[in-house]
């Protein structure tokens, strides 16, 4: 069972896939900023990043993790190619992260341009047995002085959005043995088979801020103003696009954004 803790694994994509590293390591120290801002229980950080990458400077006792693994550029068509060598890369990233830190509480994976909420690792402190907890509700953010509250289903569109303890995540001793691929892959590599595999419960407030537009996550996800403007050209939606806005000066402290 749990020891009421909490680790944060975050997989830093590989710095030759991405046109912008400088705006990324902001992204990350950012995000990181965030996961250290916990009010309570005990938590911790780690990264699973590539040999040689420059990150930004992180605060005492985040750890991180050098994970060699080949670099191939991701295929640029939408596919199922494109999506196993997502989940393979960010997978592996996940496992060896894990591997080396041996969490004895709680994981939550964190794409390394997301915040989560400062509440968290409480929440896992009064009930450690617990297998977990899903953030159903969360906010997009694409950057700029508002946000959109998502009221559930957030963890269908974004990855860190899930709480389970880390002795269901079956995370190997050796994550490089071919052997443990598929299951690194389908558990490690991807949210979708989660809530299939552990019996989550909802997270009771809103857990994550999922930042879309940036340019920089492999989902691609659309940008705050590219949503607004489908909602403009479907006048039906617009009354609840507008009524999901919310200042993000009113909601950035519970995410511990400075």
């Amino acid at each position: 069972m749990g020891d009421g803790s909490l680790t944060f694994a975050v997989p830093v994509r590989d710095p030759r896939g991405v046109a912008d590293w400088a705006a990324v390591r902001d992204l990350i120290a950012l995000t990181v900023g965030s996961l250290t801002a916990q009010r309570g229980g005990t938590s911790t950080v780690v990264l699973g990043v590539s040999p040689g990458t420059d990150l930004p400077r992180l605060p005492a006792g985040v750890e991180v993790v050098e994970v060699d693994l080949p670099f191939t550029p991701l295929p640029e068509v939408e596919g199922p190619e494109r999506w196993e060598a997502i989940r393979a890369d960010k997978g592996l990233r996940i496992a060896h992260a894990l591997a080396a830190a041996r969490p004895q509480g709680h994981v939550m994976v964190v794409d390394f341009d997301d915040l989560v909420s400062t509440r968290l690792a409480a929440v896992v402190a009064d009930e450690p047995d617990a297998p977990g907890w899903v953030v159903d509700a969360g906010y997009l953010w694409g950057g700029g002085p508002f946000a959109s509250v998502k009221r559930n289903g957030f963890n269908e569109v974004c990855g860190s959005s899930l709480i389970v303890r880390a002795d269901l995540l079956r995370v190997p001793e050796d994550p490089s043995d071919p052997e443990h691929l598929d299951w690194i892959k389908e558990i490690l590599g991807s949210h979708k088979a989660w809530r299939d595999h552990f019996a989550l419960k909802p997270l009771p407030f809103p857990g994550a801020v999922y930042r879309v537009g940036a340019g920089h996550n492999v989902s691609r996800a659309e940008g705050m103003g590219l949503r607004i403007y489908y909602a403009v050209r479907r006048p039906r939606d617009l009354p609840a696009t507008l009524g999901a806005l919310r200042s993000w000066a009113s909601i950035r402290g519970e995410f511990g954004a400075r």
